[in-house]
């Protein structure tokens, strides 16, 4: 136990050397990460056996695609939406994030899979997206508008601006319009940006029920299943002005995760792909595709590990606690963290404080000392979206009630706000943020 006078501030803990990789541990973070990818067609029974011996516990993310080419020409029956219902509820079980796409097509044959006009898919999304809201604290975002080979936004007739309008205004005027939305390209970004003022004068007339919508409107990110196959990711930027989307996506990408597949093209340096990371802030990453690049990477060293170790490492945001201190004068808990991975914490986070007193009582007949733990008060802290940019140090000064002379203990945790899942320090051990001691003279 430390004792330190009463004016003095107090160093619990403190870890400052984020420069040494060897003690940067990988932990399993909600929101981020390497994902596998899960295909279902809506029309078929649920194999949760074949699900459970398939999944990764070292993975957050899963991208769940859903196909619906069964009902390309007919509304989707309820046997449909309870499908999805089983579906969705089965990752919520396993408190995985969902980035969730539909699709008429797993085979690369939008054209032929698709219905034969547009009105039939605003309404399955109309429908489909009626269920998910009861999920909306399992799907992280959707990941396209139900169009293109694979979902992917391409090779289909329904990809052009008239139809990409119609299907974003539909999407955000659905009940789980405020789900960040993550499209093909920087281009489809504008495209849909350029119709937020009149979506918004919509949502604004109608209720206040689109209240959450309206502060959600400007997030939209890109999915990118081309990275790294040639220099404008085949074709995801344009060539003749990739300067300017490549900034206007790093800027984007402060809102909203960005993330999508490795592609096998350019033969690149390990150090290209460190930097084309941290430009775009990666947060999340297929597993499975493509193996080549993966492999590669695999069978590369790069400082206390593989050079794919490192990538899963710093996917997204990677958190290093630096500091906590307690000040008796002003009441607080002073945090220090930076931020040394490629992305930004992009959701809403929380500490939740704990301090406990230890207690000794004598029983002067009999000699007998007993001692014991009560509690003596906790502590909430909002950490804002996104406020923790990659490469940033942020300090929180935390404010708990005045301490008596006594001996205590502070446990801190870190966790997402939306369902209390905890977020881990990537050099700290869960049990090394648990009852710091503190003395109060």
């Amino acid at each position: 136990m430390i004792s330190f006078g009463r004016k003095k501030k107090k160093i619990l803990f403190e870890d400052k050397d984020f420069n040494s990789r060897e003690g940067i541990r990988y932990q399993v973070n909600p929101g981020r990460g390497f994902y596998q990818v899960y295909p279902f067609d809506l029309s078929k029974e649920l194999d949760t056996a074949y699900l459970d011996t398939t999944m990764d516990n070292r993975d957050s993310l899963c991208l769940v695609e859903i196909c619906l080419k069964a009902y390309r020409k007919c509304e989707i029956p309820s046997e449909g939406i309870h499908a999805l219902h089983r579906i969705l509820e089965y990752f919520r079980r396993k408190q995985k994030d969902v980035i969730l796409r539909f699709t008429y097509d797993l085979e690369g044959h939008a054209a032929e899979a698709e219905p034969e006009n547009l009105e039939m898919i605003l309404s399955h999304m109309k429908n489909l997206l009626g269920a998910v809201k009861l999920y909306d604290q399992t799907v992280l975002m959707m990941q396209g508008l139900f169009v293109g080979n694979w979902g992917e936004m391409h090779s289909s007739r329904y990809t052009t601006d008239r139809a990409l309008k119609k299907l974003y205004e539909t999407y955000r005027l659905s009940d789980v319009g405020y789900i960040y939305l993550a499209v093909r390209t920087p281009a489809m970004i504008h495209l849909l940006l350029d119709e937020n003022p009149r979506i918004r004068r919509q949502m604004e007339e109608k209720s206040s029920y689109y209240s959450e919508h309206l502060r959600h409107l400007d997030k939209i990110g890109l999915f990118d299943d081309a990275m790294l196959y040639s220099e404008d990711d085949c074709g995801t930027f344009n060539r003749q002005s990739l300067q300017e989307e490549m900034d206007f996506i790093q800027e984007q990408v402060t809102k909203v995760p960005i993330g999508g597949e490795v592609l096998y093209g350019m033969q690149v340096t390990k150090a290209y792909v460190l930097d084309h990371f941290k430009k775009l802030h990666v947060s999340y990453l297929n597993r499975q595709y493509d193996q080549r690049v993966l492999d590669q990477w695999r069978g590369e060293d790069y400082l206390d590990g593989s050079f794919y170790d490192y990538i899963e490492k710093y996917l997204g945001y990677c958190l290093h606690l630096n500091q906590v201190i307690y000040d008796p004068v002003e009441n607080e808990i002073q945090v220090e963290v930076t931020n040394l991975g490629f992305g930004a914490l992009q959701e809403t986070a929380e500490w939740k404080i704990l301090i406990e007193q230890e207690w000794t009582n004598w029983n002067m007949d009999h000699g007998e000392k007993k001692t014991g733990i009560s509690l003596e008060q906790q502590a909430r802290y909002r950490v804002r979206h996104a406020s923790l940019q990659p490469g940033k140090t942020v300090k929180w000064n935390i404010k708990i009630n005045s301490l008596p002379k006594g001996k205590y203990h502070l446990t801190m945790n870190f966790v997402r706000f939306k369902d209390q899942r905890p977020i881990y320090f990537s050099n700290v051990n869960p049990e090394a943020m648990e009852r710091l001691p503190i003395e109060q003279p």
